[in-house]
């Protein structure tokens, strides 16, 4: 390349500088967007590769119905490929902060190396007594506070945390907890408020629940190399962590079947003792009874002998007296004194009778008290008798009872679970590649406008310098030479584009739709990732549109002569437009807008080309002004259409009209009210997979109709009936439910449900299904408690003065105030502008640069018919009018064309933008489309303006030149 070759290549360049700069334009446009929007996923995925990295995320969490030991959770960190397993117990509690507010809590253990907690504020807790909460929830006034746990918890659960009350040392994030979802719970409303971690002294438990492991790896999140090392990895740590598992089973079987035989051994040794001591008893028994019976025969006997000696002395007595009675008639004093002393040996003997009789009153005393003893004796006996043989029936249960249940104790289950079957984290790659859709369809648009102008461009250049051309080749010149200086030119404009784009676009465009993903996310800052075979693509492409436009434009003229390119080229000749066959029409135009009009139709490739640009500026337009009419009204449409109650208090009790009228009863501003229960389940998809996490509401008030207003397409869709539900819209389609369907929810853990489809309604926040009680109750198996009050202010009503009175009442537990909600949606929707106004932003600036060189072109290639004018005394204005009117015809016929297009591309970006919890109404307002055109023309107007200048200064001495 010798010195004139450059300095021409410069010259073309510096005279020619608004075409060059209009190519590095629309280039670097056209990369930044393709490449900004191509390298959002990769930026997205290795800012959460990052992150789980540097706060190890589990690969993966092993449970098992056992539990795991210390020991085992070492053995299996010494398995091939574990970096790190720690053993990890949980536990999900009510709790009631120091204002009295309660929640649901999952509490987890601090794990040495897993799922790291991101401390955000605060220390980490070091006692037992102390907990860190979650960041997202809780504000950083309630460091220091105190979290009690709340009475109304189960037994077991308050024996499974070690203090009832723990003092808050920080907040933080946790990478288990990736997005704003926190899952559901059986406690409470059925969703957990937050999650909580703790010292594992800040828990009472024998065995761990689960065991969290991190591998040794260098994968990055989601890749295919991961998902690969991860299926690999399950099958190993599957097999060796159920070996040891099964390890302990056995061991803990043998064990208890040896405890078992030993108690069999005890209680045949411990019977045989004691039927030894009762046999034993029973004979002494025995023997003090013969010993008794005998002394009551010796008692018998003698009581006769005495019986009889009373009746020998009674006969003795009434011989001797009648014997007196005859001495004392006989009056003979001799025979009545033997008399009388045999009569006083009769007393004596009657003496030593009842003597005797005393004597055998005191053994038969002695003989009584010992039968009573024996009778005791035989009761203590037979109650023995009766204790061993309950103790030993008891005993005998008990091992059989102990037999059955080590019987029914079947073998370990281990569930080696992924990352897959953490929500956040699936999430966040389902929303990451959401962008990437988006990403199939806007650069295509970019870039092929991209090619539109770099073809106008160079083709018009070629043409203009048609001449230059011809004296190259007379020179001695080769095609190679002269299409090298318009590929340098073309190729320098679109590789500077293509650098500047490629660099603004990967910093610019994720971290602008970063902002927007932070509503979900924003667990760090947007990571800038970037491709080489991206920019390699990039460049490819920016040179095949700019030099290949340029080869293209140059080839034809290198087939000809040189003698026949120095020479001007032919004009077209001139055939009469459609316009001027309608007679009377063409008749009434003036003699200027004749000539706009011939201008503007003969000249096909630049009327197709001008359209075609503005027509795509204008249709990306259109879809941006769409992207935010489908975003920013989402408060709009679900507060004000679909769900109408200003106020919902949740209480601690079972609600009904009777505690519903006494919480009401000082009230003032409310109208209406209604009693729902409200429960969080997962609605499974039809491979099993969880879907979503749903609001289950369930009633049998009437007046629910009034406060959530189940219509779609402008139809009521009524309650469900017995066995059914409906369904909000985004959440049956992300289950491929349909009317007459089934859906299946999951509830209280591992219980499933399943329902008939009777409606869909549309919903734009959050998902919803609505159940009666007595669905509720037949098909979940729960009694229908509802504990939600729903509420209806009157206009100007107070609602957070309201919101603290209803907090005054005891059973209240805490109250949201939907203004409160509301605008909390319109701040995360808010940051969706982010992203619609950078497109909006790309699309004027395409515009702006599409209007302006094509208008540019339009004014060079015209410059001897405008200074014509000129020197025939046209005034400025007229001059400028007849220039920037086909400009304005053009724009407003691409205008035309590109509303419909818009409304086709913006119906894909809507349907491509996929937020969790979020809805979207896809609708394009009649005011946008008014925005859209104004927008469009306010930049033909611009341009105008700016080329006014380059009109003025075309001199009037070009329309005497001549070429011949």
């Amino acid at each position: 390349m010798n010195r004139a070759y450059r300095k021409n290549v410069a010259r073309t360049i510096t005279r020619s500088l608004g075409r060059y700069l209009a190519i590095f334009a629309i280039i670097a446009l056209g990369v930044g967007f393709f490449a900004g929007i191509r390298q959002t996923k990769p930026a997205m995925i290795a800012t959460a590769d990052n992150y789980v990295k540097e706060y190890r995320l589990f690969d993966f969490r092993i449970l098992s119905t056992i539990g795991f030991t210390a020991e085992e959770a070492e053995r299996v960190r010494e398995m091939a490929d574990v970096e790190t397993a720690a053993g990890a117990v949980s536990k999900d509690f009510v709790f009631k902060d120091r204002e009295g507010n309660t929640g649901v809590l999952r509490a987890h253990s601090l794990a040495d190396g897993v799922n790291v907690p991101d401390l955000k504020a605060g220390r980490m807790p070091e006692a037992g007594d102390e907990i860190l909460l979650d960041a997202s929830v809780f504000p950083e006034s309630a460091i220091g506070t105190v979290i009690r746990v709340a009475e109304e918890n189960a037994d077991e659960t308050k024996d499974a945390l070690a203090y009832a009350e723990y003092t808050v040392t920080g907040l933080a994030r946790s990478v288990a907890y990736m997005n704003t979802e926190r899952g559901t719970t059986t406690l409470g409303n059925g969703k957990l408020t937050g999650f909580a971690y703790l010292p594992e002294s800040g828990f009472s438990f024998d065995n761990y629940g689960e065991l969290l492991l991190v591998m040794e790896h260098d994968h990055e999140a989601y890749s295919d190399a991961y998902g690969q090392a991860v299926d690999a990895w399950s099958e190993t740590l599957e097999s060796g962590v159920a070996a040891l598992v099964n390890e302990r089973y056995e061991s803990e079987m043998a064990k208890a079947r040896a405890e078992i035989d030993d108690a069999r051994r005890e209680l045949a040794q411990e019977t045989e003792k004691a039927e030894a001591e009762l046999a034993d008893a029973k004979a002494k028994l025995d023997d003090a009874l013969k010993e008794i019976e005998r002394g009551e025969r010796q008692l018998a006997d003698a009581r006769e002998e005495i019986r009889k000696k009373e009746n020998e002395l009674a006969g003795t007595e009434r011989a001797l007296r009648l014997q007196m009675e005859q001495a004392a008639a006989l009056g003979d004093p001799a025979l009545t004194a033997p008399l009388e002393a045999a009569l006083a040996q009769v007393a004596v003997g009657r003496a030593e009778l009842e003597a005797g009789k005393e004597e055998l009153d005191a053994r038969e005393r002695e003989l009584e008290e010992a039968r009573r003893e024996w009778a005791e004796g035989l009761g203590a006996y037979e109650k023995g008798v009766r204790e061993l043989e309950e103790e030993r029936a008891g005993a005998e249960a008990e091992i059989r009872e102990a037999e059955e249940e080590l019987a029914a104790f079947k073998a370990p289950e281990v569930y080696v679970l992924s990352r897959d079957t953490n929500t956040g984290y699936v999430s966040f790659e389902n929303d990451a590649s959401t962008v990437e859709g988006i990403g199939k369809v806007f650069p295509l648009f970019f870039l092929l406008i991209a090619a539109l102008v770099c073809s106008t461009t160079m083709t018009r250049m070629v043409d203009d310098e048609r001449t230059q051309i011809g004296t190259l080749r007379a020179l001695g010149y080769g095609n190679g030479a002269i299409m090298g200086k318009y590929a340098i030119y073309a190729g320098s404009a679109a590789l500077l584009g293509c650098i500047v784009g490629y660099v603004v676009g990967i910093r610019v465009f994720p971290a602008t739709i970063w902002q927007a993903y932070s509503i979900m996310y924003g667990f760090a800052d947007i990571t800038v990732a970037g491709d080489s075979v991206l920019f390699a693509l990039s460049l490819v492409v920016s040179l095949l549109c700019s030099v290949g436009t340029a080869w293209a434009a140059c080839r034809n003229e290198l087939r000809r002569m040189p003698a026949e390119l120095i020479r001007p080229k032919a004009p077209p000749a001139g055939k009469r437009i459609l316009l001027e066959r309608i007679g009377f029409l063409w008749r009434r135009l003036k003699f200027l807008h004749k000539v706009s009009a011939r201008n503007i139709f003969r000249f096909k490739k630049r009327l197709f080309m001008m359209i075609l640009g503005i027509a795509g500026c204008m249709a990306l337009v259109v879809t941006g002004y769409g992207l935010k009419d489908s975003i920013t009204n989402i408060a709009e449409f679900q507060f004000d259409e679909i769900m109408h109650h200003d106020l919902s208090v949740t209480f601690s009790e079972k609600l009904t009209e009777e505690l519903a009228a006494e919480a009401l009863e000082d009230a003032g501003g409310i109208i209406d009210h209604a009693i729902i229960q409200e429960t969080s389940v997962d609605a499974l998809r039809e491979d099993g997979g969880i879907g979503k996490t749903v609001y289950l509401i369930a009633t049998d008030d009437p007046a629910i109709g009034r406060f959530a207003d189940l219509h779609r397409d402008g139809k009521r869709v009524a309650f469900p009936g017995a066995g059914e539900t409906v369904l909000s819209e985004k959440l049956a389609s992300i289950l491929g439910a349909e009317v007459g369907g089934e859906v299946t929810f999951r509830y209280a853990g591992e219980k499933r449900v399943t329902l008939k489809v009777s409606g869909i309604f549309e919903n734009y926040v959050m998902h919803y299904a609505y159940v009666t009680a007595d669905t509720f109750e037949q098909a979940f198996g729960e009694p229908y408690e509802p504990k939600t009050l729903y509420l209806m202010l009157e206009e100007g009503a107070d609602a957070h003065a309201l919101a603290a009175k209803m907090m005054e009442h005891e059973d209240a537990a805490s109250v949201n105030v939907v203004a409160d909600i509301r605008n909390t949606v319109e701040r995360m929707m808010g940051r969706m502008n982010y992203v619609v106004l950078l497109v909006i932003a790309s699309a004027g600036a395409l515009a702006f640069i599409v209007l302006f060189n094509l208008t540019n072109i339009n004014i060079t290639e015209r410059a001897r018919e405008i200074a014509t004018l000129k020197v025939l005394g046209f005034y400025r204005n007229e001059t400028r009018s007849y220039v920037f009117r086909e400009n304005l015809v053009l724009s407003l016929m691409g205008i035309v064309v590109g509303l419909p297009l818009g409304v086709l591309l913006h119906r894909f970006v809507m349907g491509q933008i996929n937020i969790d919890i979020v809805s979207f109404e896809v609708t394009i307002l009649p005011q946008s489309y008014l925005y859209s055109v104004l927008t469009v023309l306010a930049f033909t107007l611009a341009v105008n303006l700016l080329m006014d200048g380059k009109i003025e200064r075309i001199s009037m001495a070009e329309s005497l030149k001549s070429m011949e």
